[in-house]
Formats: structure tokens, sequence, C-alpha cells
């Protein structure tokens, strides 16, 4: 009996949720199915961490996870290819050099930026939706600073540290939040007066973060701009750009050799001409069971998942590009692909979003999670996150890998704890010495509360008790002080015995040394 080819196109972060639920619902029925999984990269790409390497916080190795790490051990066969050709009658996927066939596929191909038509930003503007991007991003703002410390001229030097950022939703605020901490340590590197430096987050419409509900959380983080010298201009669509300069409608021009788009995106040109039904931006439309529908039929072996999905929910409302949508789409393709295979009944897709988060910067963060935070409390839910993401995907390795590149390894202080945990040196130890020296400090002042240390004057009978003086002040010098504050006159008596026993040893000692004397 031949296996069963189950192929996932696509290691973003729906194809590997739905590899990974293939493998966990074939564990013991692994002898039946092939599970190939297709990328034309060998690494899975951290897509929300691409704007920490492209403003240089994180070295470009923090966005890379090895897909065969990933998988090792799970029955996933992980192939590096580029597929140029789908054959969707004859199930069959076809590449330069390879063809590989299908019984079922899911198409995860995730989405390439969107320029709506705007002239020249295709061609001029930097994207971030890459690793590829996210590098030639990073090496792009840094010869901005290189050059401009050699130009005398002052219209190109501010040309050359002018950097726009178009698109105020989540990447856009992420990149400008990233370059507006970027110039502090890129403008001292270089030797270049950070205030010649101008950055600009540009919106079309009159709000931005609109996928948050709160307007005070936007607030915040409009002011948090005003922190880092960004200024947002809102109501303000970009309708030409040129290679040194961009044009807004109003008829302003802001030269710049930066402009990065982050606008938008939409279904890649490669999946939107395959001959399915394309919804809103040309994603590929969707049932409830994430089925990819051809003429209005859906198709029973070609399934959907991620941002290459066009599903509108009962409510009307389309399936929005987030890391939650794209693992709950995998995860209902894999498992309807199962129950098509077992003769089950399919079920449909459900929507579960735990919130929302966005980052300013390395230290700043608005989110909204069931319950509304802001500053570092928000950035640190934003690391946990990650991590737990991270865990799932490639378990305790990559949670140190994460940590290295977050935390201890992170240059310029741009970690959310600044740089405590970032020194070479046993400084790394200040921050929990200083934890547990103030943990002790209160147990041992509340013990002291308990014992009455704030109703009696404890230390003061102590010192009074070690020097020889009665509480009252009187001449007793043979009184000892009880436990309970009390003077005992047995041991006072004591005491003073003992201080004549020191007294007649010391006469002892003198006529001794008189006797030595009159020897000598």
């Amino acid at each position: 009996m031949s296996k069963t080819k189950l192929v996932i196109l696509g290691g973003s972060y729906a194809g590997v949720k739905a590899a990974k639920t293939f493998h966990k619902t074939f564990k013991k029925d692994d002898a039946n199915v092939e599970i190939t999984l297709i990328d034309k990269r060998h690494f899975h790409t951290l897509m929300t961490e691409l704007h920490e390497v492209a403003g240089h916080r994180t070295e470009p190795d923090s966005i890379k996870i090895d897909l065969k790490k990933i998988f090792a051990g799970r029955n996933v066969n992980v192939v590096v290819d580029e597929i140029k050709d789908f054959d969707l009658e004859n199930r069959k996927l076809t590449s330069d050099k390879h063809t590989y066939e299908y019984d079922y596929l899911i198409l995860a191909t995730g989405n390439e930026p969107n320029y709506f038509g705007i002239e020249g930003a295709k061609e001029n503007a930097h994207t971030l939706w890459s690793y590829e991007d996210a590098m030639n991003l990073r090496e792009h703002v840094e010869n901005m600073f290189i050059k401009a410390s050699t130009e005398p001229d002052e219209a190109e030097r501010k040309k050359l540290l002018t950097f726009a950022v178009c698109g105020g939703g989540f990447t856009g605020v992420e990149m400008v939040g990233e370059l507006g901490e970027a110039k502090v340590h890129l403008a001292k590197k270089y030797n270049v007066d950070p205030k010649e430096v101008t950055i600009y987050n540009i919106e079309a419409m009159s709000r931005i973060l609109n996928m948050l509900e709160s307007d005070k959380q936007v607030e915040k983080v409009e002011k948090r701009y005003k922190k880092l010298g960004i200024q947002l201009l809102k109501d303000s669509p970009i309708v030409k750009i040129d290679p040194e300069e961009f044009t807004l409608k109003d008829g302003t021009v802001i030269p710049t050799y930066t402009l990065v788009w982050t606008a938008g995106i939409k279904n890649t040109e490669e999946t939107a001409k395959i001959g399915l039904d394309l919804g809103r931006c040309d994603r590929i439309e969707a049932n409830e069971y994430m089925q990819a529908v051809k003429d209005g039929k859906p198709l029973q072996r070609v399934f959907l998942a991620g941002d290459c999905a066009c599903y509108i929910n009962k409510e009307g409302k389309p399936m929005p590009q987030i890391v939650e949508a794209a693992e709950q789409s995998g995860h209902t393709a894999a498992k309807n692909i199962a129950a098509l295979i077992k003769e089950e009944e399919m079920h449909a897709h459900e929507e579960k979003y735990h919130g929302f988060m966005v980052s300013v910067g390395s230290r700043y963060a608005v989110a909204d999670t069931g319950f509304k935070t802001s500053g570092f409390i928000a950035q640190f839910i934003k690391h946990m996150v990650n991590i737990y993401y991270q865990f799932m995907v490639a378990g305790f390795r990559q949670i140190w890998n994460y940590a290295r590149h977050e935390f201890f390894h992170v240059k310029n202080k741009r970690s959310f704890v600044g740089a405590h945990f970032s020194k070479a040196s046993k400084n790394f130890w200040k921050l929990p010495l200083r934890l547990w020296v103030g943990y002790m400090w209160l147990v041992e002042g509340v013990l002291k509360v308990g014992e009455g240390w704030l109703s009696e004057p404890k230390v003061i009978n102590m010192m009074n008790m070690i020097a020889g003086y009665s509480p009252d002040g009187g001449e007793d010098g043979g009184a000892a002080a009880t436990g309970d504050g009390s003077w005992n006159e047995g041991a006072a008596e004591g005491a003073a015995d003992a201080g004549a026993a020191a007294t007649g040893a010391a006469e002892s000692a003198g006529d001794a040394g008189a006797a030595a004397t009159g020897a000598a």
C-alpha cells in the first residue's frame, strides 16, 4: 500500500504549525503517510522580529531557526526548493529540477508588499517582509551614516540622514521605533550630530495602529515618538516615490534616500495566478474548513493557511495577518486533511485571538492582551510571548538562543533591562545580588518589627547592657538585662565578682612585675 503524500508549501508560521500538527496526528500511524515541507529557504524566519535586525538592535541570526532543527526527530521531510509551476489537476508541483506529487496540499506561501499602484514605490522603496529585506535595510541605514560623516554639503547630508517609514501599522511603528533608538549609537559611532537625523512615520489615515481599540494606547505611542524624536505625519498619503525624494498628496516633497514601505501586503504573484478564486488583496478564497475555492466550489485536496488565505468569518470580518491567525489556520487545515484521510467529519475554523502587542524601540511597548498595559510591563509581556512561541517551535535550545540575542549579547544597552544582562564581566550578577540583599533586608526588618523593635528602645537597652549602665540611668553598674528587658540582681552580682577577680589578677601581675624588677 502506497503512502498518502501530504505536502506543505511554505515554512512560515502557518506551514510550521501545519507540519507539526500532521506529525502529532499521525505519530502512531506514520507508516501510512509521508509529510513533506517545501520552502525556498532552509530556515524559518521570525517575521515579527525583522525590525530588530533592520534597526541594529539584534544580530541577523536572531531571526532564523533552521527548519531541520525544528523537525529533528519528527516524521517531516524538509526540502529546500523553489516551486515554479502548479498542476492542481494532476496534483504536481514543479521546480527547476524536481517534480513533487501530492495527495493533499497545504498552501502556506505567505504574502508580499502591496504598493497599491503608487508610482515608483516598487522600484525605489525599501521593504521589510523577509530576512533579505531586513539585512538590506540594516546595511543601507549604516551606509547613510558612513556617507554623512564625510559629506561637507549640508543639503546632501540632510538627505542622507532623513529616514521615512510609510505605514502606521505594527510593522511600520516597530521599524520607526528601532530607527529612533539606532540613530543614537550610529551617530556616535560615525561622529555625526544626532540632531541632524530626521525620522518620519507617514500614515495615510487619521490614526495609526488601527488594530488597537484604545485611543489612549495610541496616544502613548505618539508620546513615545516625541521622546525618540520621531515626526508623525497623519492624513499624508504618498503619491510618488523617486530615488532621492518622495511626494505627499498635499504637494510636500521630502528629500531622502531612505523610504521604508510597510503600508500593506498582498498575496504573492506566484500563488495569485495558479487559477484559484481570489478575494481581498489577491488572497485565495477559503471556506470554513480552509479549503481553497475554485469557480465557487471548494477543492477537496487543496487547503490554505496563513496570509495567503482570504477567510471571511460569520461576522463578515476577514482573517487578520497576524501570527495567531496563521497558526490557527494551519492547524485547521492539517486537522481537516487528517479527518478526510480517516474518513471523519471536518471541523470549521475557529478564531481565538489573545490580543495585540507592538513595541516602540527596545524598552517601550503597548499591549492589549485582555488587559491593557504599556511601557516596561508590555515589553516584558511581548518577550514572554516570544519565548513561549520559540519554545513550542524549537524547544529549550531556541529559548537560550533568544536570551543570548535579546539580553546577554545585545549592544548599546538596547535591551528592555538596559545593560544588566549584557555585561561580559561579573557585573551580570549585580541585579540578582541586589534583589537578594533587598529581600533579606525586608525579611529581617519584618522580623524585628514583630519582636517589638519599633515599640521598645531595644537598641539603647542593648548598648547600656554592654556598657554596664542600667536603663534608668542609675549607678548600679552591676546590673544585667534579662530577656524581657528587666534587670537581674544575681546577674549583676556575678558581673561584679568577675570584675573584682579581673582586678585581683591585675594586681597580682603588678606584684610579679615588681618582684622581677627587685631581683634584677
